[in-house]
């Protein structure tokens, strides 16, 4: 069946190598730019979605309610995120971005790409 994905066996190897090869680059985006690794997945799940509850961020990021607690407490800390009354609830409490600073995505830019030089290098295609 030729070179690469040919059987079930093959494609499920691939599938379970993909998650360790790519939490490393998750621990160094966070270590690279301040927050935990667990705070930087909850501002990343936060910020395409509307507010969330704590129980709905930590449905989203896989924890439970008390632990999804610890990194909005650490992202609001860090000015990243403000807690503010439900609208629909005043009951409840929800988590919502202050906007996405700068600095974090300056951090996680590779290198090559922050260079001005790297778009003016490459020589045009025909």
């Amino acid at each position: 069946m030729g070179e690469g994905l040919s059987t079930p066996t093959e494609a499920s190897r691939v599938h379970r190598r993909y998650p360790s090869a790519s939490m490393p680059h998750g621990h160094a985006d966070a270590k690279a730019c301040g927050p935990g690794a667990t705070d930087l997945h909850a501002l990343n799940t936060l910020e395409p979605a509307d507010p969330l509850t704590p129980g709905k961020l930590g449905t989203r990021t896989e924890l439970t309610t008390g632990p999804a607690t610890r990194p909005i407490d650490r992202l609001e800390q860090s000015g990243h995120v403000r807690r503010a009354a439900d609208p629909a609830d005043r009951r409840k409490v929800i988590a919502e971005l202050i906007g996405r600073p700068a600095e974090l995505d300056e951090a996680m830019t590779p290198p090559a790409s922050r260079s001005p030089r790297s778009s003016a290098a490459t020589p045009p295609t025909s």
